[in-house]
């Protein structure tokens, strides 16, 4: 659930918290889809999660030909 509206196909980053005594869990993944919640003002998202995380951290350098 979130607070914001999410783009879909948007790379975020991501903070979870499975319950309250857990550590909080963060990682990057791609928006899936994001619909609003009935009669909240919160909408739900579907995230796919990123393994290759540093990948999306390091800038992606252009070589020319």
């Amino acid at each position: 659930a979130s607070r914001q509206l999410l783009t879909v196909d948007t790379t975020i980053r991501f903070f979870l918290r499975t319950d309250d005594s857990a550590p909080l869990i963060e990682g990057i993944g791609r928006v899936i889809w994001c619909e609003p919640l009935e009669n909240t003002p919160l909408f739900h998202a579907a995230i796919a999660f990123n393994d290759q995380q540093d990948t999306t951290i390091l800038p992606h350098h252009h070589h020319p030909h």
